[in-house]
């Protein structure tokens, strides 16, 4: 509830032109894998594999690393919930 209450927040701030990226260098590698990371457990209460494959070669780069991860967040939420028991979730970059 509380992220639906911020996308309506972000959403108000975009059409008011409020919303700001704060872009910073980071490592998006360890962006992915962290946020990955904090999805294992439920993966495996729901029995579906949860597989990384990021190249190792992708440079830092400037991003806002809080709206990215939600974004990263929101793919991973919406995969676990909609793939079938004894399935694969995999996470490609």
């Amino acid at each position: 509830m509380l992220e639906e209450v911020s996308m309506i927040l972000d959403a108000a701030k975009l059409d008011s032109g409020l919303f700001t990226i704060q872009k910073t260098k980071d490592d998006i590698k360890k962006l992915i894998e962290e946020t990955v990371e904090s999805f294992r457990i439920l993966a495996k209460n729901k029995s579906i594999n949860l597989t990384t494959h990021i190249d190792p070669l992708i440079p830092q780069a400037e991003f806002d690393s809080y709206q990215i991860r939600r974004v990263i967040t929101n793919l991973i939420s919406n995969s676990l919930k909609f793939t079938p028991e004894n399935g694969t979730v995999n996470i490609r970059a």
